[in-house]
């Protein structure tokens, strides 16, 4: 066997099973349950290309015979990471066949609060994890606090306004209008003889 020279992420390589013959022995462990292996990574590049949320995105890409370019060559499928030991640099990762692996940064791990919607498992994506501004800790709307929101990659959450104002120029769910051209607009005061109960959508004459 050897190493592979392909780079994925710029992450450092490790290989610890490898078969003679990869393809034979990749098709003999398919729905076999996981087998556990230990990889190298770099922190400091996994900070570079993970950001912030690092640690949810980095996992173990490994070798495919049926690829044909660097990206499919090494993909996630088959793997899911177990554990990361930062003090001696080494992903474990729980795989379902026999090749070369690597470390890497999965650009397609739906991290919430990283200001990236993802549909299958995000109703809406902030940038962040703070509760009662649209968008709550775990990236549900936050609909019972009269919150509304909409936008991609990063979402755009229109709520209410204290008793005695309304939101004038929200535009966060015009659809027509660019995500970055969105707003959230402004509460602004009732006109003498109008009020607006909390959470109403309309303002009211008194």
């Amino acid at each position: 066997g050897h190493l592979a020279t392909f780079n994925f992420t710029a992450l450092k390589q490790g290989k610890f099973l490898y078969a003679l013959d990869g393809e034979t022995e990749e098709r003999a462990f398919t729905g076999v349950p996981g087998i556990t292996i230990e990889v190298p990574f770099d922190k400091t590049i996994a900070e570079q290309h993970g950001g912030e949320f690092w640690r949810q995105k980095l996992n173990c890409p490994s070798f495919s015979h049926a690829g044909t370019t660097p990206s499919s060559v090494y993909n996630f499928d088959g793997c899911s990471l177990l554990e990361i030991d930062e003090a001696r640099s080494v992903l474990k990762c729980s795989c379902d066949h026999t090749t070369d692996f690597a470390s890497g940064i999965d650009p397609n791990q739906a991290v919430c609060g990283d200001g990236v919607l993802a549909t299958a498992s995000e109703e809406c994506d902030d940038g962040n994890r703070v509760e009662a501004d649209g968008c709550d800790n775990s990236c549900k709307i936050e609909r019972a606090l009269g919150f509304d929101c909409a936008g991609s990659p990063t979402s755009i959450c229109c709520g209410p306004c204290p008793a005695g104002s309304f939101r004038s120029g929200c535009t966060a769910l015009i659809s027509t209008i660019a995500t970055a051209d969105r707003s959230v607009g402004t509460c602004e005061p009732c006109a003498v003889g109008f009020f607006k109960a909390d959470n109403a959508a309309t303002l009211s004459y008194q």
